[in-house]
């Protein structure tokens, strides 16, 4: 059987598909987000191609290109509100088909399972962490949360990454001055408390709870 992941929030619309799918040989799994989804992809699971249903998981956009960055798997995108300029955007975001939703879905699994025929999945190797409800993406230095892209200061962003690199390991004040300012002392301290506040602070709950103070050492990064 073929695997294919699906991301669809819809567990009864997902489960009238499933027995489509069987009947070409495809054994779908389905998550309820584009964080889960590329939480699974980075693992190492190994997916045929991937679905996202936009109609239930309107908010796909923006983690898009992350979830190209990490698979080469064909993408999918299938949708009730389809416009052109949605496609153009999903298609210069990473995916490969931008199609709608079809009455019969059977149309659109054999349209699939044809195209598929000319891909082949590899899996690339950018730096994509994931902790709880954060997605970071090193090479495109950008923090999702809950799918929702959050703004950070390059200190903040060093910080968080050196901490999700680092997970369940208490690090100390050193080792993160050193990862994250370019210069430093070791009176330097009290910047580095300041900045993880404002981090924190930037951290929707119970994000902002992931980043744990270890008292006279430093901190550790627990989702």
């Amino acid at each position: 059987m073929l695997q294919m992941l699906a991301v669809d929030k819809n567990v009864t619309v997902f489960e009238r598909r499933t027995g489509g799918w069987a009947k070409y040989g495809v054994a779908p799994q389905r998550v309820d987000s584009m964080r889960e989804a590329i939480y699974r992809l980075i693992q190492g699971e190994k997916f045929y191609f991937i679905v996202i249903n936009e109609d239930t998981v309107p908010e796909f956009m923006p983690l898009l290109p992350i979830m190209r960055d990490v698979t080469e798997a064909p993408i999918f995108v299938l949708t009730s509100n389809y416009t052109v300029e949605k496609r153009t955007a999903a298609l210069k975001n990473g995916a490969d088909v931008y199609d709608p939703i079809h009455a019969q879905p059977r149309h659109n699994i054999l349209s699939m399972l044809e195209l598929l025929k000319r891909w082949s999945d590899r899996s690339l190797n950018l730096e994509v962490l994931v902790g709880g409800d954060i997605v970071l993406s090193q090479p495109r230095r950008k923090v999702f949360i809950k799918d929702n892209e959050i703004a950070l200061s390059k200190t903040e962003f060093a910080i968080l990454h050196y901490l999700m690199s680092n997970t369940g390991c208490v690090m100390t004040h050193e080792q993160i001055l050193k990862a994250a300012w370019d210069e430093y002392i070791e009176s330097d301290v009290g910047v580095l408390w300041r900045a993880v506040n404002r981090l924190r602070a930037k951290l929707p709950a119970p994000a902002n709870e992931y980043i744990k103070i270890v008292r006279g050492v430093g901190y550790v990064f627990e989702p």
